[in-house]
């Protein structure tokens, strides 16, 4: 039976962050700690490409350093290509039995899968690009959509707006990311979670955004849309926009704001030599103050706005992706993620839902770290208990030993190039994570 604690709870889904850089699997812990915005692994190809440049991503000299080391000499990204999911049978069965079963245990209705993250790899095959480890040979999007289906949740899709290694222009947009939404759609996906809009300023670029969004809505009036359009109106955190938005997510592992009554702000007089868009002034958060006749400024008088409904994502460990070079302490305990949970729960607005993501492997096997940590925060929840011991068993922990060698398939065969951790050969070694505090970069942006 159901409890009332349970019934209480916010609504949970799982997003998987699964792509190429499951075959590297590495970003520096130590230089992810000290992010502003904590990206992980799944930033590998970003990293390689830098230089010594103005601003270059944080992190590309320990990941140079770590593909160097590891991989053969001449290895692009594109290469692990021939080493993700190599054993599909296997993998398949892993999404169907383990994703979904974690997803479940966890109390999520929902999943969600990174259809195309922004190193422009694609988990369908798309006809939209010529580079064939762009596309995936196998249907992933299809056998995440059928998993999730058979297992009674819904099911979403992530999708990167931009690319590495593509700037957004107007012919980007109009051969790789329609079409690309138009495979996408086919799916029939009920949630769309978009991503790497920061970089779509231009008007052609929001116009396709709207426009798509628009084809979602026309042909799916329930489906959801979050927040990430490239939309200036969406600065306004009490507002939904123009572009199609359902939700709001905000920043990544972002809450909103505490009160759904904006503070009073001054604005300059319309008209006026000095006049600015009231949203740089900051009157996003409320109404624009208002001129008297004599054209002196006044302050609005504040009005109450409902707040939209909206989700905080989060991670468990550091990175988004997969990532081996991870040790314990870079792991949210189960005191932290629940008070992520109580947040949710006890916010003002009594509208949010949790998000929570895991990376998988190369294989599609789960980080034991992470399901251990889903298990222990159902232990100090009422309702929904997961057993720790079939979650831990369930991610076959002797096959995903930290210190496991990867595999590149190369023309010369099989090259063990990644070796990574000490083996974790005891459940035990991992039932507790260390309660070190996690740092305000792992938990918002």
């Amino acid at each position: 039976m159901t409890t009332s604690t349970t019934q209480a709870q916010p609504e949970r889904g799982l997003i998987f962050h699964w792509g190429l850089y499951a075959v590297s699997g590495f970003d520096s812990p130590q230089s992810a700690s000290s992010r502003r915005i904590c990206n992980g692994s799944e930033w590998y190809l970003k990293r390689l490409l830098e230089s010594d440049s103005y601003r270059p991503t944080s992190g590309w000299r320990e990941t140079q350093a770590y593909h160097k080391k590891h991989f053969p000499p001449g290895t692009t990204y594109w290469d692990f290509a021939k080493s993700f999911a190599p054993d599909p049978v296997a993998t398949v069965k892993a999404i169907r039995q383990d994703w979904m079963r974690a997803a479940k245990q966890f109390g999520a209705t929902y999943v969600i899968l990174t259809a195309k993250h922004h190193d422009g790899c694609c988990l369908w095959p798309t006809k939209t690009v010529s580079n064939g480890a762009r596309a995936a040979t196998h249907d992933w999007v299809r056998e995440f959509k059928q998993a999730g289906t058979d297992a009674g949740l819904r099911f979403g899709l992530y999708f990167s707006w931009m690319e590495f290694e593509r700037k957004p222009t107007k012919e980007f947009f109009e051969q790789i990311v329609r079409p690309q939404m138009k495979e996408l759609m086919a799916y029939a996906p009920e949630i769309y979670w978009f991503d790497g809009d920061w970089l779509c300023r231009t008007q052609h670029a929001r116009q396709a955004i709207a426009d798509i969004c628009a084809a979602i809505r026309f042909k799916f009036p329930r489906a959801q849309i979050n927040d990430r359009l490239a939309d200036p109106k969406l600065d306004d955190p009490w507002s939904l926009g123009t572009s199609g938005a359902t939700y709001r997510v905000y920043a990544d592992r972002a809450f909103p704001p505490s009160t759904v009554t904006p503070a009073p702000v001054t604005a300059h007089v319309p008209g006026a030599s000095n006049t600015q868009d009231a949203r740089s002034t900051g009157a996003a958060l409320g109404d624009a103050a208002k001129a008297n006749s004599s054209g002196k400024e006044t302050k609005s008088v504040p009005k109450t706005r409902k707040q939209p409904r909206w989700e905080h994502i989060n991670t468990i460990g550091l990175s988004w992706g997969y990532n081996r070079a991870q040790e314990a302490k870079h792991y949210k305990t189960r005191t932290q993620l629940s008070e992520l949970s109580k947040r949710v729960r006890t916010h003002p607005s009594k509208c949010g839902r949790f998000l929570l993501n895991l990376g998988p492997d190369a294989d599609g096997k789960l980080d034991p770290r992470e399901l251990t940590a889903l298990s222990e925060l159902a232990s100090i929840e009422q309702g929904g208990k997961l057993d720790s011991h079939e979650l831990v068993t369930l991610s076959k922990l002797a096959s995903i030993e930290q210190g496991a060698t990867v595999h590149l398939t190369t023309s010369q065969g099989d090259v063990p190039c990644a070796p990574t951790m000490s083996s974790l050969t005891d459940a035990a070694e991992i039932a507790g994570p260390s309660a070190a505090t996690t740092t305000d970069s792992t938990l918002r942006s």
